[in-house]
């Protein structure tokens, strides 16, 4: 009985051999093939959850946060931080996921793995736009618009090196490591934190100006910058009331009081 139990035991073990043996001589040409086959329908499910997660892990914080300083409610504020370090965390875990996958791709049917990052390496670099454009938030979004340029010039020269300078997987491995640092450097409470201080400023400014208070000697003196030197255009904004003139530092309208300002002239510059 025991003879027999050796027998079957080193007969499996055998078979077990002769399968590994099989799937040495057959297997890889049949994993390439399966590869193969299933790679676009992977290709086509993998861009579309990476860009539902970008879209998730952007937009609706933004809208958490905008009516969340409308509404003054810190609550949507918070919420808006906590769905960005959820999505993006996400986002991140499927982007390192994804690349996972092109190196099995290769191993399996390396054209696969290659039209795999051809494809998927778009979605990458509008990634990384995204994400530097989101940075530009941490000043006032009025303040960093000529940087826009910069952005598209820095994206068509990417392009072209990656197009004939870098292999996919070279230029994959760049993005990965420019794309998660500057995510993780966006959802770090700090940058947060700013981010929702700068927005607010930009919201509130150009609608909420603040009331400056020159002395009149300080007028009269001319010590007082109405308009900037550089382009000519005014920065001080005025209008008239019973009790006199009062200035503002940007164009909009009074908060208490809802009159719209006026930029300032030069006849005020000789009170």
């Amino acid at each position: 009985m025991e003879e027999e139990k050796n027998y079957t035991l080193m007969e499996f073990l055998f078979s077990l051999f002769e399968a590994g043996g099989i799937a040495v001589s057959k297997g890889v040409k049949e994993t390439a093939h399966l590869f193969k086959e299933k790679s676009v329908k992977f290709i086509k499910k993998m861009t579309l959850v990476l860009f539902l997660l970008l879209l998730f892990a952007f937009i609706p914080p933004f809208i958490f946060i905008y009516l969340g300083i409308i509404a003054d409610a810190k609550w949507l504020i918070a919420l808006g931080g906590v769905w960005r370090v959820i999505f993006g965390s996400l986002l991140v875990a499927t982007f390192f996921l994804a690349v996972f996958a092109v190196e099995l791709f290769k191993i399996g049917f390396d054209e696969a793995g290659r039209k795999y990052l051809a494809k998927i390496k778009y979605f990458y670099i509008l990634a990384l736009i995204i994400t530097l454009f989101i940075i530009v938030l941490r000043e006032p979004i009025k303040d960093n618009m000529d940087m826009l340029p910069i952005f598209l010039i820095v994206f068509l020269l990417f392009q072209a090196g990656g197009t004939f300078l870098f292999s996919p997987k070279v230029l994959s491995a760049i993005v990965l490591v420019i794309f998660c640092a500057s995510l993780i450097f966006l959802l770090s409470p700090k940058p947060t934190q700013k981010l929702v201080s700068n927005v607010k400023e930009t919201l509130e400014k150009p609608f909420y100006p603040e009331e400056l208070n020159p002395s009149l000697e300080d007028l009269r003196n001319n010590k007082f910058i109405f308009f900037n030197p550089a382009n000519g255009k005014p920065e001080v904004y005025y209008f008239k009331d019973a009790n006199g003139i009062r200035i503002f530092n940007g164009p909009g309208n009074d908060r208490g009081t809802g009159h719209d300002l006026l930029p300032i002239t030069e006849q005020i510059k000789a009170m």
